[in-house]
């Protein structure tokens, strides 16, 4: 495994978990507010 070849999948792993953190985070701020529509 190259080193190009390591920094690119890294690269690419950072992406992905930093897009499902940001997916996730939306998602709890959605439900908060449906939470207190609720409430």
């Amino acid at each position: 495994m190259t080193v190009d070849n390591f920094v690119l999948n890294l690269y690419i792993f950072t992406r992905v978990l930093a897009k499902l953190i940001f997916e996730r985070a939306k998602m709890r701020k959605i439900s908060i507010k449906l939470h207190k529509i609720t409430k």
